[in-house]
């Protein structure tokens, strides 16, 4: 499944769920309503909001509205308008944890508070050279307290796209990030290993296996507690330096593409 995190007109200020496929983003809420659900009968409060029903609920049912969008089920009343949705990153950022694993096998918390979703801007010291980093980010489903390689993999819920930015004027402190588009659950990509990265377009190494990110996470979960919705990123697969208000382009082959850019800001 490629499940988004969606502001849409009708929402008021209430992330919703939605599911995208062929390019089309679907309301999980209204899915739900058109094949009279349990969720959607039981629990129609919490069935269309994205916090409650992925991390809450662990996707219950999502599954199943997927394949029935696979299948051709694709009613037009449950289609989010482009123009009046906006996908926002697939965490909360108010509460969510990030762990930034570096290339020599150290960590970093980085400013969870700093997320925000592609094509907005990160701001960053006015003094700052901005560079950003892509990498592939696993989204935690379960609770982690010093867990096992075992125990990480199976609380990895889904993949997902991570741009960061570190500020060379702060030395190297990671102050924000661009996160998404979506969150890519195991159906849909097992294991990213192998699956190419690119930057504005050009190739740019390939993505690590889900037994690193799972080492990762195990790694990460010694030193802090981990909890559903929070955010390991694996050490970056590229990395370019830009300047400021310039849109860079970064994607992984069947995860996404996202556009970062920074601002002047801090």
């Amino acid at each position: 499944m490629r499940i988004a995190r969606v502001l849409h007109h009708e929402s008021s200020v209430t992330p919703l769920a939605a599911l995208e496929r062929d390019g089309s983003l679907y309301g999980v809420a209204a899915l739900e309503a058109l094949r009279a659900t349990r969720l959607a009968t039981e629990r129609l409060e919490e069935s269309g909001d994205f916090l409650a029903r992925v991390f809450a609920l662990g996707c219950a049912g999502l599954a199943d509205l997927d394949e029935g969008l696979r299948g051709g089920f694709c009613p037009e009343v449950a289609l989010l308008a482009p123009e009046d949705t906006f996908v926002l990153p697939p965490c909360d950022p108010s509460r969510a944890c990030w762990v930034q694993v570096l290339p020599d096998g150290g960590w970093a918390l980085g400013s969870a508070r700093g997320i925000t979703a592609s094509g907005l801007a990160v701001p960053l010291p006015a003094d700052d050279d901005p560079v950003v980093s892509l990498g592939v980010a696993a989204l935690i489903g379960e609770e982690l307290r010093r867990a096992s390689f075992v125990e990480a993999e199976r609380a990895v819920l889904g993949f997902t796209l991570i741009a960061g930015w570190a500020s060379q004027s702060l030395g190297g402190l990671f102050v924000g990030a661009q996160l998404g588009p979506y969150l890519v659950t195991r159906d849909e990509v097992p294991d990213p290993a192998g699956l190419v990265a690119h930057v504005d377009g050009a190739a740019a190494g390939e993505a690590c296996s889900a037994e690193s990110i799972a080492e990762c996470i195990a790694l990460a979960s010694h030193h802090v507690d981990l909890f559903p919705g929070d955010v390991i990123a694996a050490p970056p697969l590229a990395t370019r330096n830009t300047a400021f208000d310039v849109r860079v382009t970064l994607g992984v082959e069947r995860i996404g593409t996202l556009v970062a850019r920074a601002s002047r800001g801090l």
